[in-house]
This record gives C-alpha cells, structure tokens and sequence, in this order.
C-alpha cells in the first residue's frame, strides 16, 4: 500500500481550514507569488498520487476562462476605428488566471485526500466553533456545499456508465448529450427530494445542534500546517498592493 501524502496526513477539520485561508490568500497576490503558489500545489498534488496528465486536464477550464478573459480585458471597439487590441489588460488576464489556478489546484487536493465521510466530519467539526443557535445550520450548509462537487462526480459517472451500457454514449450527437444530461438532472432530483427525509432521520431539525463523536486531536502536523496557512493570508493581505495595468503588476 502506497505511503499516504503530506495533506493525507492532515485532520480532515486542518484541511478545511487550511482550504479557507489559501484560498483567500491566492485572491490577494499577484502574478509571480501567485504562480510559485500553484507549482507548489501542484507537486503536493502529485505527492498524493494525482497524475500530472489529470492535472492539466482538471486545469483546462481555466485556459477557457483565460480566453475570456482576454476579450473582456483586452479587446476594445470604438466606432471609428473598429476593434483593438489592449496589451496592457494582458496584465489583469496573467493576475486573475493564475489567482484561479492556485485556488482551485487547493481545492482539488482537498477533494482528493478527503473522501465523503471524512468530510462531512470536517464540516461538522467546523460547525461547532459558530455560536449555538447556529451550529446546526452553518454545518449542515458546510456539508451540502462541500459535498455538492464529489456528489456531482460520483452521479455524473454513474449515469455515464448506465448510459454506456445501454449503448446511448456510442451515439454521438446533441440528442444524445441531451439524454445524458436528462438522465443525470433525474438522479439529482431524486437525491433532492430524499434529502428531507434523510436529514430528519438524523435528526437535523435546526432546534438541536449536532454532537460530533470520537472527534479527533490534531496533531503537531495539524497545528503547524494551519499556522502556516494562516501566516501566509496574513503575508498576502499585508504586502498587497493596488490595481495595475503595467509590468509593476507582476510583483
């Protein structure tokens, strides 16, 4: 069996914090920090058994964005002269990709080291530090929002599979797409509609807070890996600067 990873080694409860301050951070720094930041997790991500092709493959959505971005920051039209191109918004376009990249490379770590027990023991964990009256709802939501992309996945490859069976995924074309698509809103539904019952089987009525059992200690590692995360939102919010369209921006 494979030896488990830094981030594997963490509390659930440490991850998800350490997710929040990192995330948060990233949004404050510029191109550079910001692009040391997603090497960074990208290695710790292939420390964890993650290939660096599923990676990049994970990441294409925000080439997608960044060409979106490019329109909307560098493309001009005036009336007389029809359309330009902008060079200076390339700047904004570099800050903002490599914001998201860093930030969502966290996230897809945290997501593949935390299976969905441990992290609803996480969301509940993180629950419990909000004032009484509002444990139960701030962990509840914590769990719907956090479980909403594996839940996602994990439907989206079974109606995959189902539809492969079938023989509905050989046929290409948008009515097919259509049906696929049609096939995973239905199972999502469903889920929709038992999720009431399930959460009043729990004893999730908003009255009563959840207890959380057998909770774990951290250990050093945990309290080591949230303090360093802290520090370094409190680094990015401390050396940011303000809004530039030159090279200034890079630093």
């Amino acid at each position: 069996m494979a030896r488990p990873g830094l981030i594997s080694r963490l509390d659930p409860g440490c991850r998800l914090l350490c997710l929040a301050l990192l995330s948060s951070a990233f949004f404050f720094l510029e191109v550079i920090p910001s692009s040391i930041s997603f090497i960074a997790l990208f290695l710790l991500a292939m420390g964890e058994g993650l290939s660096p092709l599923r990676l990049f493959r994970d990441c294409a959505w925000i080439a997608g964005m960044a060409a979106f971005l490019v329109i909307v920051y560098c493309v001009g039209y005036d009336p007389g002269h029809g359309f330009s191109f902008l060079a200076t918004g390339l700047w904004n376009v570099a800050r903002y990709a490599s914001r998201l990249a860093s930030a969502f490379m966290a996230g897809r770590i945290f997501y593949a080291t935390t299976p969905g027990s441990a992290l609803r023991e996480a969301a509940l964990k993180a629950g419990v530090i909000f004032p009484r009256r509002m444990r139960a709802e701030v962990a509840l939501a914590l769990v719907l929002v956090l479980g909403y992309i594996p839940r996602i996945a994990m439907e989206w490859k079974a109606t995959e599979d189902a539809a492969r069976s079938r023989g509905i995924a050989k046929k290409p074309g948008i009515l097919a797409g259509a049906r696929l698509l049609s096939a995973l809103m239905t199972r999502l539904m469903v889920d929709s509609v038992l999720l009431p019952e399930v959460l009043s089987s729990r004893a999730w009525s908003g009255q009563k807070p959840p207890e959380v059992h057998g909770a774990q200690r951290w250990s050093l590692l945990d309290f080591l890996a949230a303090a360093l995360a802290g520090a370094f939102l409190l680094a990015a919010i401390t050396t940011r600067k303000g809004p530039s369209l030159g090279p200034s921006a890079l630093f």
